[in-house]
């Protein structure tokens, strides 16, 4: 069970990674970084370091998802020492599906096709698969 619970963390870990790749290397414009700035700042100030501001937000996005590699890694392979190699990386990638799909619904509106669907329902039933047939056989003659 500690397996499953590194694998979910190693699978949340590489969609944050992925939430703040796309955040690290989108388009950041300058009215996004007075969105930043004004809270903090005045509008004077933000008009004056809105470059700055935007490459600040750049290397924070890049380092967290630095940051959200290495847990996933880490989480990924205590996964490994405690099960099969072949488990922790189909529940990795599983959790990672579906970490990934909630996240980009919440944060950027983004919409999954029926396709991606399928795809995840197979992807599903197979780590169903799996976990059946881990189960230890009875002996015979029980």
């Amino acid at each position: 069970m500690k397996a499953i619970l590194y694998s979910a963390t190693a699978g949340l870990s590489a969609a944050a990674a992925s939430v703040f790749a796309k955040l690290a290397f989108s388009d950041i414009t300058e009215k996004d970084a007075k969105e930043i700035c004004l809270p903090v700042a005045p509008s004077s100030v933000c008009n004056a370091i809105q470059q700055h501001v935007i490459w600040v937000a750049r290397a924070a996005a890049l380092a967290c998802m630095l940051a959200s590699n290495g847990l996933m890694m880490t989480m990924f392979t205590r996964a490994m020492h405690l099960s099969s190699s072949l488990i922790a990386t189909v529940a990795t990638t599983s959790c990672n599906f579906t970490f990934a799909a909630i996240l980009s619904l919440a944060l950027f509106g983004e919409e999954l096709s029926p396709l991606w669907v399928a795809g995840f329902g197979c992807i599903l039933v197979g780590l169903a698969m799996l976990a059946v047939g881990q189960r230890p056989e009875h002996a015979k003659g029980d």
